[in-house]
């Protein structure tokens, strides 16, 4: 899964090349006119400023958007829950907080 940081027409471009690779993305906006443009390119879309409580709802977006199986080395839930970690992390690493 790919994080997109929209809300400009260059990230519209961004987007339109993952389309044409088949590559699943979300993108993330903070405002309602990015939100309306990056609804062009996907469904994908996250509208919110990115605080710790944004954060959170964005870790459980993109883990809604995301499918999990179990096998011996983890179990469906615990995959769910990195996923959730991983999103806040990067978020955090890309200076998100």
């Amino acid at each position: 899964m790919i994080l997109v940081l929209g809300g400009t027409s260059d990230s519209i471009h961004i987007c339109n090349k993952l389309n044409d690779m088949g590559l699943p993305y979300i993108v993330s906006v903070t405002t309602e006119y990015g939100r309306d443009i990056a609804k062009k390119a996907t469904e994908n879309v996250f509208l919110g400023k990115l605080t710790k409580e944004e954060i959170e709802k964005f870790a459980d977006y993109v883990e809604s958007k995301l499918e999990f199986g179990s096998n011996m080395r983890a179990s469906k839930e615990f995959r769910s829950h990195l996923c959730k970690v991983l999103v806040r992390r990067c978020i955090n690493e890309i200076g998100g907080m």
